[in-house]
């Protein structure tokens, strides 16, 4: 059994808090060699409270930089799925509980779960304008 059958097709974005996005954005693009990904910006046109950058090497892999604070619990691996209520049915049928699908605005929807050790995981539909895959 794969991945993949238990919640379809993804991509994964690497989420880490950052007090401020932007000079963190410049910090992966500088020392690591990532690439912005500007449509992904939040507030559009700014990457203040999101900023996506794509691992050049690894399709549909990305780091996933979130405005907060650092810290226990400020990371988490999340599954870019094209169907968030499909992905998380699956999940439960496959004896993972999967808390409520929520709307975090501008038309992206996370659903967060947690591995055995209590690490958490989530589920994140991208809104149709937006490309479901990096790179």
């Amino acid at each position: 059994m794969t991945l993949k059958s238990i919640i379809g097709p993804y991509a994964l974005v690497f989420k880490e808090n950052s007090p401020n996005v932007p000079n963190s954005v410049k910090w992966y693009e500088s020392k690591l060699n990532l690439v912005p990904d500007p449509r992904y910006n939040v507030p559009p046109g700014t990457g203040d409270t999101w900023s996506q950058l794509n691992v050049p090497e690894l399709k549909n892999v990305a780091v996933g930089l979130s405005k907060g604070a650092v810290g226990a619990g400020s990371s988490v691996l999340t599954f870019v799925v094209p169907d968030i209520a499909e992905s998380r049915a699956k999940l439960i049928a496959h004896g993972v509980p999967v808390k409520p699908i929520e709307d975090v605005g501008l038309g992206v929807l996370l659903a967060f779960f947690e591995d055995d050790a209590k690490n958490p995981l989530c589920l994140r539909q991208n809104p149709k304008g937006q490309p479901q895959e990096f790179f």
